[in-house]
């Protein structure tokens, strides 16, 4: 049995002796108890009163477990080293005197006297006065885990964290599971988890890796929930403060006229065209302003990001299929069709790159950009970067 009061955990542990008590305490990650207030004096008396643990055959013993207190340098102290500002001592306690080997017991119910004659009255004892020795009463700190919310574009792998604090000197184990919110698993959206997650002592942090499933639907963003429990094995119980996270899959299928228009991995031009041609079309042909303002409008807060050096804390850059031979030569739709309409932004194409990008940021990612470059404007184009945005035109293949 335990019990738990403000940040603590209380349990009993094996004797016989103040030091074999104290040393089991420490194997939980904690110590003997070190009572602080009367309230919780009160509340180890009570939650412990009727285990009635003693190494001793009669009923005089029982109920007396050793405490933190101990006496070293002729000072009673907490073995956890905080201050000894409060005392319980029974009538006429402390009387025997064994010097540095004086430690202090609890009573937590009542059954003669003198120092007896309360519940929770202290003692001080020794191993030499009591042979027999008795069971201790354990204080461990408590170890409280939260799991984080994360927001993933569907079809991508993400790390969820878990993070631990409060005390983090003992092992402790969780169990973290999926359960369908819009997002099921009877729709392949997303990976089942069900699991364990064991914190190592000294560890505050773990991650989960989640992974949903990409398809060509149109639909909304959709969510399901990761969970973590404790999984009731550990000595010293995780506490959660907070137990539930929700995974948003950010949609990346939009529908205009006869196409639909997805996203495809990169990281270069080639493989995003590669990854477009295998779902039957090609990076997106963009012919007209209206057309690239619905891309931007669709796209802006889907925060696909690539890890660029130039352009770190930007997201959604895309490569498009504009493309040309070399810098000297015409720009060409990977589809074939005509070139009618481009929108380059300041000083671009300025790169002599053989490829076409364009960003979908929103206002306050183009204000991160000074004027004079591309990324100051929502929807401009630049030669160069990674990733893809693929329209698939509606041929028969792909009926949605």
């Amino acid at each position: 049995m335990g019990a738990i009061y403000g940040n603590s955990y209380y349990t009993i542990v094996d004797g016989p002796s103040w030091i074999a008590a104290e040393t089991n305490a420490v194997s939980l990650g904690g110590n003997l108890a070190s009572i602080e207030s009367s309230a919780e004096n009160q509340f180890i008396s009570s939650s412990f009163k009727d285990e009635n643990k003693s190494y001793y055959a009669g009923s005089s013993d029982k109920d007396i477990y050793w405490i933190g207190l101990t006496k070293q340098s002729g000072a009673w102290e907490w073995s956890n080293g905080s201050s000894f500002n409060y005392s319980n001592w029974g009538p006429l306690e402390p009387y025997e005197d064994s010097g540095v080997n004086d430690r202090a017991e609890m009573t937590v119910e009542a059954h003669g006297g003198p120092w007896l004659q309360s519940a929770g009255n202290w003692n001080n004892n020794s191993d030499i006065i009591s042979p027999l020795g008795r069971y201790g009463i354990a204080e461990i700190p408590l170890s409280y885990f939260s799991i984080s919310d994360a927001s993933i574009r569907e079809g991508e792998n993400s790390n969820i964290t878990i993070t631990r604090t409060g005390h983090i000197s003992t092992t402790q184990t969780l169990r973290v599971q999926t359960s369908d919110g819009s997002a099921t698993l009877s729709n392949d959206d997303y990976a089942q988890i069900n699991k364990t997650v064991t914190f190592a002592a000294g560890e505050t942090s773990k991650t989960i890796s989640v992974s949903t499933t990409a398809d060509l639907d149109v639909e909304d963003d959709e969510t399901f929930t990761l969970t973590i429990t404790a999984e009731g094995k550990d000595d010293v119980p995780p506490q959660i403060s907070d137990g539930r996270a929700t995974v948003s899959i950010k949609a990346d299928d939009f529908k205009r006229s006869n196409s639909l228009y997805t996203v495809v991995d990169g990281p270069t031009w080639e493989e995003a065209e590669a990854n477009a041609v295998a779902l039957s079309g090609h990076l997106v042909t963009i012919n007209d302003q209206e057309e690239n303002d619905w891309l931007v409008d669709n796209l802006k807060d889907l925060d696909v990001i690539k890890d660029d050096s130039r352009y770190i804390n930007h997201t959604d850059i895309y490569s498009i299929g504009l493309t040309r031979d070399s810098a000297q030569d015409a720009w060409k739709w990977a589809s074939g069709e005509e070139v009618n309409f481009t929108n380059f932004g300041p000083q671009e194409p300025y790169n002599r790159q053989k490829y076409a990008a364009m960003n979908t940021f929103n206002n306050a990612q183009t204000s991160l950009s000074p004027k004079w470059n591309w990324g100051s404007v929502s929807g401009s184009w630049v030669d160069g970067y990674a990733d893809g945005i693929s329209p698939i035109t509606f041929d028969g293949l792909y009926e949605l």
